[in-house]
């Protein structure tokens, strides 16, 4: 079956006009309401599930009688892997409105995730009894129903899906799905060939599509099958080694070789990766182990992956500041500096005396040219730990790019220096002195950061650049 993320992708736009539908009933007159829920369903649609969530909280408390703030709680809560809550926020949601459909085809989904498969089907139906229309409902009732092996039952869901909405590609796929476990192999091909039609990206149809062909033994169609989708999905390790194959069968040996050395480099990431799934298995709230996790993807770049974790870690302990800084430095290194500074923000709230997070905070708002956020960040993080010299330096580089309080800054810059005589701190010095004029004593800082540093080739262009401004030259 499709996993559920990915199925929740492609119809998570149905999803969105169902909320918004609803929506409109009851806030067509409070525009405030209804852009807070609009922001946050753009959240969860990015994957922002603490903001996301945050802002459901918001309508909540603002909006009490409504229930969607509960269906966009109960959305988050599903996407997170915490079903119990999700359902919880559900049937908060059908408390205050019984007839709301999309909060039972929600439960259906939920109760299927949980292999609760005579829940999920009672919530489906009364979701279809509510509106006979909602084509996710059906689709639901068909994976549930081949859950259980019952084919001719999903068949049936499927193509009534399609027929309320034939441009649904994920109704398509999976009745290719099922055609597949059934065996009835070019009705799988067809209907695989109608969902990449709708949907040009779809990674998962290719890549059935290429294993049904592969089973027909015919490679050649399989290849460009699965070449798609390794184009699309460069970290699918199936369609990488099952590409191998089908190119070895065609004679391709290079290929095949190069294909079989990627899936050998994913596989390694999986097997680095397993001992910590392993324990999450058994234990969801680890956090060490989701932690090991994040930074195993942002080293090899998974990026989405990792704030996915860190998102999950902040569920389970809102207050954990390792999710934070993993946080702030992701952002910092995709230059999203809006979001890290966010994330800044909001573990100076949750960590109120921990000077790390407001000499992250500092840094991310002199990027963004808040100056006074800088300032008043950096000044709190040395009165929080006055014996850390990275905040002194940082602040006395803030004034030295301004060029302003240059005498404050020389002054910290030799606090920091003093506790720590690092080449980064008495460059800053340096460019402090040159800044003023005083070139010899700049000369001499800098000739101390060469000897600490004689590779570095900033430095050297720092110590140019001053000897060529000197008078003498």
């Amino acid at each position: 079956m499709s996993p559920y993320f990915k199925r929740k992708k492609q119809i998570y736009n149905f999803i969105l006009c169902l909320i918004l539908g609803v929506q409109v009933a009851w806030s067509q007159d409070n525009l405030q309401v209804q852009k807070q829920l609009d922001l946050a369903l753009q959240h969860y649609g990015r994957k922002q599930f603490t903001q996301a969530l945050e802002v459901f909280r918001r309508v909540q408390e603002r909006v009490p009688t409504s229930p969607m703030p509960h269906v966009g709680a109960g959305l988050v809560y599903a996407a997170q892997g915490r079903l119990d809550a999700a359902i919880e926020e559900m049937q908060q949601a059908l408390a205050l409105q019984p007839n709301l459909a999309v909060a039972h085809k929600e439960l259906g989904d939920i109760f299927w995730r949980q292999r609760r498969f005579d829940q999920a089907d009672h919530h489906y139906r009364e979701a279809i009894a509510l509106d006979a229309k909602m084509e996710a409902a059906y689709i639901g009732r068909g994976l549930n129903a081949a859950s259980q092996r019952d084919f001719a039952n999903a068949l049936e869901h499927f193509r009534r899906a399609i027929e309320i909405n034939p441009k649904l590609p994920s109704a398509h796929h999976s009745l290719g799905q099922t055609y597949t476990w059934m065996g009835n192999l070019p009705k799988a091909i067809e209907a695989y060939q109608a969902a990449i039609q709708l949907e040009p990206n779809l990674p998962a149809s290719y890549y059935e599509l290429g294993i049904v062909l592969m089973r027909q033994k015919n490679y050649p169609k399989a290849a460009t099958a699965l070449e798609k989708v390794v184009k699309l999905n460069p970290r699918h390790k199936s369609a990488h080694y099952n590409l191998a194959r089908a190119y070895a069968k065609i004679g391709k040996t290079e290929l095949a070789e190069l294909e079989n050395q990627l899936f050998e480099k994913l596989y390694q990431v999986d097997e680095e990766i397993k001992p910590h799934r392993r324990k999450l298995e058994g234990a969801p709230e680890d956090l060490k182990a989701r932690y090991a996790m994040v930074q195993i993807y942002a080293k090899l770049g998974w990026i989405e992956d990792a704030l996915e974790q860190c998102e999950l870690m902040l569920s389970i302990r809102p207050d954990f500041t390792a999710a934070y800084i993993a946080l702030i430095q992701i952002y910092i290194s995709q230059e999203q500096l809006k979001d890290a500074f966010f994330w800044a923000q909001r573990l100076t709230e949750v960590q109120p005396t921990l000077a790390l997070g407001y000499s992250h905070l500092g840094l991310i708002a002199a990027k963004l040219g808040r100056g006074d956020v800088t300032i008043e960040a950096y000044q709190k993080a040395i009165s929080l730990d006055p014996n850390s010299p990275s905040a002194y330096n940082n602040l006395a580089w803030f004034y030295a790019d301004q060029n302003t309080n240059l005498e404050e800054a020389i002054r910290l810059c030799q606090k920091a220096i003093a506790l720590e005589p690092k080449p980064a701190y008495i460059d800053t010095l340096a460019q402090l002195y040159y800044k003023q004029g005083r070139y010899d004593e700049a000369l001499q800082e800098m000739s101390k950061v060469i000897q600490l540093a004689p590779d570095n080739p900033k430095y050297k262009r720092h110590w140019k650049v001053i000897r060529n401004a000197a008078p003498e030259n």
